[in-house]
């Protein structure tokens, strides 16, 4: 099968990307800790009251409830799995002269950034589809019982969302960086700016400038679309069962404002990258 001219380029470099990340020291590293902090993690988080009368919260944790601490730690590790994927996806090849030589061959600058993007995507979202089935057969294995498998599903798409969020992101900022240790100083401020910062920033600024507590609430739903990380979760607590859902207070968002919110941002982001990427690639 022919591509497009458009997407010349886009397989050899997709697996020369993926390969080249899996066979990495830091890859191994990362897929470890992951494995470690959501296998562990669901495992430890679904026996905090696994059995009646023993210690723990006042509501024993369930299969469904242990997943939704499950999208907690994601919401920490993954970004940084994507982060360490990426960081040098661009910023590499052009400190190493090979990025001009690769756009002197017959590929376009389009199938370039997408081999790229679906190689460093695929590289982190191998090592998820593996961890999440595995903490989740713990959750199962610990409880009795089986999480709601429409929510489960739903935590499973959109940790890949998040995962081709922050290789976007890290991708545009490889591209910009004139260094990879400058592409990787960006993704970990950008890690800080939307899971510390972003939280306490709309906090003050709904306390300050939205006195009525009704006021405050509808900021701080309609806040979380700025936040991608945080659309997911909210398309993840969106398929949560009821009995989630009342422990939890439910989703921020309304099912449609998410599904819009987390297309918009990735097509967004991508429409940036490509951007980025046919302008500066090879300053």
């Amino acid at each position: 099968m022919t591509l497009p001219v458009f997407l010349r380029g886009m397989p050899q470099v997709a697996r020369q990307e993926f390969l080249g990340n899996v066979r990495s020291v830091r890859f191994l590293i990362m897929a470890f800790l992951l494995a470690l902090v959501v296998v562990g993690g669901g495992y430890g988080v679904s026996g905090i009251s696994s059995t009646p009368g023993g210690p723990g919260p006042l509501l024993p944790i369930g299969p469904d409830l242990a997943v939704f601490f499950m999208i907690g730690f994601i919401s920490l590790i993954v970004p940084i799995f994507s982060i360490v994927v990426a960081f040098d996806a661009v910023s590499k090849e052009r400190v190493q002269g090979t990025l001009d030589l690769l756009l002197s061959r017959p590929v376009s600058r389009t199938g370039v950034l997408l081999g790229k993007f679906l190689g460093a995507f695929a590289a982190v979202a191998f090592p998820v589809s593996v961890v999440i089935p595995a903490g989740l057969a713990a959750i199962s294995l610990h409880t009795g019982q089986a999480p709601s498998a429409v929510f489960a599903a739903t935590f499973y798409a959109m940790t890949l969302l998040i995962v081709a969020y922050y290789v976007l992101l890290q991708i545009i900022f490889s591209t910009l960086a004139k260094t990879s240790g400058t592409a990787v100083l960006y993704g970990v401020l950008l890690w800080l700016l939307f899971n510390v910062l972003y939280g306490i920033v709309t906090l003050v600024i709904g306390l300050a400038f939205f006195p009525d507590p009704a006021a405050q609430a509808e900021f701080s739903r309609l806040s979380t679309l700025g936040n991608p990380g945080g659309i997911a979760s909210n398309v993840m607590l969106g398929a949560a069962p009821a009995s989630v859902g009342q422990f939890l207070g439910g989703a921020l968002l309304d099912p449609w404002q998410a599904g819009v919110g987390a297309a918009f941002w990735f097509l967004f982001l991508f429409g940036l990258a490509l951007w980025t990427f046919q302008r500066r690639a090879t300053e």
